[in-house]
């Protein structure tokens, strides 16, 4: 599964380059949740544990965001839809949820933002609830009282 994702990447990388797109293009990976493989001694995903919650994120587009910067703060999926408008330049639509970090993403400076909330579960009796801020990590469930 993993040689046929970079395969693909690799033909859609291609694919821009000989089209002389890779300027004016976004291209964003990411995934929803990871797979605990085992880990905790649980197979499959949506558990508060890092192996589940903590999903990469990568993004490329040359002309915004410098090539290799790295960063470490919490981010939310929900902040995507925000950040990619942010970084366009394409105004925000009153209501939404997340927060535009495209001015941390594309010069590394700005308020960086404290905490991430997750959830899973929803519905289940094994729903969960999840803050995450820096390294402290606070999960309830269904079960907590």
């Amino acid at each position: 599964m993993c040689s046929s994702l970079d395969n693909s990447v690799d033909r859609l990388m291609r694919a821009l380059d000989e089209q002389h797109l890779t300027e004016d293009t976004i291209v964003l990976f990411t995934s929803d949740y990871g797979n605990m493989l085992g880990s905790h001694g649980h197979e499959g995903a949506n558990l508060p544990f890092e192996e589940s919650a903590r999903v990469p994120l990568v993004i490329r587009y040359p002309r915004e965001i410098k090539a290799g910067r790295t960063h470490d703060f919490p981010l939310s999926n929900a902040d995507l839809m925000p950040t990619l408008l942010g970084v366009c330049g394409v105004p925000i639509p009153d209501g939404t949820q997340g927060q535009d970090l495209s001015t941390l993403l594309t010069t590394g400076h700005g308020p960086h933002p404290e905490s991430v909330y997750c959830l899973g579960k929803l519905g289940a009796a094994d729903e969960w609830r999840m803050v995450v801020r820096a390294l402290d990590k606070l999960v309830v469930d269904r079960r907590s009282e």
